[in-house]
């Protein structure tokens, strides 16, 4: 009876370590946030690149995975290029995304719920609001504009039409306000985003304090903070401000006009600030381009566009 108590022990213990983890990510941050953990994990982490569909946003995911050891997929390598038929084939233990309301991630998730499959959302930030959509010729426009340059128009019109239906179904894909809710469980960097996604009608018992995974990083780079200074020219003792940008204007939380004023206001403050220089660094989904535009005009001596140097690097600066 011993013996077999123990293989029964063994397999359980194997089961443990052969789990599949299948990760969606929906952009390079997505990638450089979950590496940290995927080193850690002992199963088998399987990323599905949904960056073959040409949308700006998804733009370098593959060499970021590849950069970081992680085995990964094109959605476009499936006889179908559909989440539910994709889980079938793959059938992952846990299915982890960054943001449980993308698009590209969202129908992943409802269908592992569908499935049975457990979902995890690493929270890679918090809203605090819901970015205002107005429903004028603007909105309008933004979609076409979208639709044309996505470098995948094919693409960009089915997910127009899986909108369009979506909401003349009642059933519309969640704005951020809902970020959180689709997945089984949640990890949140401290009490005060616990309190938040409780705050949004997210259940207690879904939410797991786990801190940040690439904040880790920042104990270990103090000492790239003078050599960061010298790359940028940067005089003895000077004081760096970053604005790392969230890509507010494509997320439609603030207008072009918004953004502008906010960097040249900035840009002008700084100016003003004795042996203190202003890193504007773009989201990665953004032009340097767009920054250079807004501040055309203005003195931009103490002011670099740049998404070079390490947001954490930087922070650490």
């Amino acid at each position: 009876m011993g013996g077999r108590n123990d293989s029964r022990k063994i397999q359980k213990e194997e089961k443990k370590m052969n789990y599949k983890v299948l990760f969606i990510p929906g952009n390079v941050y997505h990638v450089r946030m979950f590496s940290k953990v995927a080193k850690k994990l002992k199963g088998d982490v399987l990323a599905i690149s949904l960056e073959g569909y040409g949308e700006k946003g998804r733009a370098g995911i593959e060499r970021a995975l590849q950069e970081n050891g992680i085995r990964f997929k094109r959605v476009q390598d499936y006889r179908k290029e559909d989440p539910e038929f994709i889980l079938r084939e793959e059938k992952p233990d846990v299915v982890v995304v960054l943001n449980d309301i993308d698009p590209g991630c969202l129908y992943f998730v409802r269908g592992a719920n569908r499935l049975g499959i457990p979902t995890l959302l690493i929270a890679e930030g918090i809203v605090v609001d819901t970015p205002h959509r107005s429903l004028g010729p603007s909105y309008f426009i933004n979609i076409i504009k979208n639709v044309l340059f996505s470098g995948n128009i094919a693409h960009s019109i089915k997910l127009l039409v899986r909108r369009t239906s979506s909401i003349l179904s009642g059933n519309p894909e969640p704005g951020y306000d809902r970020y959180g809710a689709e997945c089984m469980k949640i990890a949140v960097w401290g009490e005060y985003s616990k309190k938040f996604f409780e705050s949004r009608g997210i259940p207690s018992e879904k939410i797991v304090i786990t801190g940040n995974p690439l904040m880790d990083d920042i104990f270990r780079l103090k000492p790239k903070a003078d050599k960061i200074k010298k790359q940028l020219g940067l005089p003895a003792g000077a004081k760096l401000i970053v604005y790392a940008s969230c890509n507010p204007i494509d997320i439609q939380y603030w207008t072009e006009e918004e953004t502008a004023h906010l960097v040249r206001l900035l840009n002008k403050i700084v100016l003003n600030m004795k042996n203190c220089f202003l890193l504007i660094r773009p989201h990665p989904t953004e032009p340097n381009e767009r920054y250079l535009r807004f501040l055309q005009g203005e003195d931009t001596s103490k002011t670099f566009v740049s998404k070079k140097e390490n947001l954490y690097d930087l922070l650490a600066s």
